[in-house]
């Protein structure tokens, strides 16, 4: 959603590994050590600005459905 909200600023960089390892960690120190760069288990280079502006129509439709049900009920 973000490069949906802010496309001029997009970047792109090269992942290695594209898909991040998985596992599990005990507290920051070993998650810091485990995934360096943040990830686990994800290829943020997938995500694109429609991507993201899918997202968002899907959020905005179902926060305003249930806003709707609730101010109606």
């Amino acid at each position: 959603m973000t490069q949906f909200a802010y496309p001029d600023v997009v970047k792109s960089a090269s992942l290695d590994p594209p898909v991040a390892a998985r596992g599990d960690f005990a507290d920051a120190a070993d998650y810091r050590g485990k995934f360096p760069d943040g990830r686990i288990g994800s290829n943020p280079g997938l995500a694109t600005p429609d991507a993201g502006r899918r997202l968002y129509d899907a959020a905005v439709a179902a926060i305003a459905k249930d806003y709707l049900g609730w101010v109606g009920g």
